[in-house]
């Protein structure tokens, strides 16, 4: 799954503040670990004026992906990953709508699965005519041979 960001081009303090405020309230109701964000924020990252933004990026152990300029001489694009992520070939194609097309090859895998237990009860053991019951596992009663 991917989680896009947007940020319109309103470079006030407040604002950029108000957007961090808000994506800071997100990630920390996302899994983000398995989960990339992208989009425009509209935040230049290699300006001061990407300072909070870095802050934040660093505090949730993310990962900056896109290292090139994305719009005209500003880098306002950004995909974010988790740092244990393996991200491989981020790439620029032609623009649409004046920002460059980035696409990134990233591995995430899956959570291995764990086995669970079956238990497996000898049933040629069972004496179907016994009249004693005994708890097995503390959770429910089988008939069994008396010894």
């Amino acid at each position: 799954m991917l989680s896009p960001i947007y940020r319109p081009p309103t470079n006030t303090k407040p604002k950029i503040q108000e957007f961090i405020d808000a994506l800071s309230e997100c990630l920390s109701q996302l899994d983000i670990r398995n989960q990339p964000l992208l989009g425009d924020a509209n935040i230049d990252w290699l300006t001061e004026q990407s300072e909070e933004l870095r802050n934040l990026v660093e505090l949730n152990d993310l990962q900056q992906n896109v290292k090139h300029l994305t719009h005209g001489s500003k880098l306002i694009d950004h995909f974010f990953t988790s740092k244990d992520i393996n991200t491989q070939l981020c790439e620029h194609h032609d623009p649409i709508a004046k920002h460059e097309v980035i696409s990134l090859r990233i591995h995430i895998q899956k959570p291995k699965q764990l086995k669970s237990l079956v238990e497996c009860y000898n049933y040629k053991m069972v004496n179907l005519e016994a009249k004693h019951l005994i708890k097995n596992d503390s959770t429910e009663l089988y008939p069994t041979k008396q010894m």
